[in-house]
């Protein structure tokens, strides 16, 4: 995790994105999550299950769920499918490197479009 978030934020902008089950202790298990890495004043989060209304051209999501890629793309974002054993990318060995690699690739073309 850290390696990922570290590098990632000495990048661009890191805000977390993340979807719960309607059970109300999923919130407050994600909020704690984040709390006990960032401390209780962090602030940089947005709790949804529609993440593809925040799709942009500028906009990037790094996520596990296929259903999460696929619509985030569909509404016009950027998106990465981080491999997991339950998504599509499920064979990739090394999924730290994978996704790293495609943010470095995400950012070039950024730059070049500014």
């Amino acid at each position: 995790f850290w390696e990922l978030y570290n590098t990632l934020a000495q990048r661009t902008p890191v805000i977390f994105l993340s979807s719960s089950t309607r059970a109300p202790t999923t919130l407050s298990g994600k909020m704690q999550w984040l709390q006990d890495r960032f401390g209780a004043t962090y602030r940089n989060y947005i709790f949804t299950p529609q993440k593809q209304q925040l799709a942009s051209a500028g906009a990037l999501l790094i996520d596990d769920y296929d259903r999460n890629v696929d619509d985030f793309l569909a509404s016009g974002g950027q998106a990465i499918r981080f491999p997991q054993l339950w998504n599509r990318n499920h064979a990739i060995q090394d999924g730290l490197a994978y996704t790293l690699d495609l943010v470095a690739d995400w950012q070039a073309e950024q730059q070049m479009r500014a």
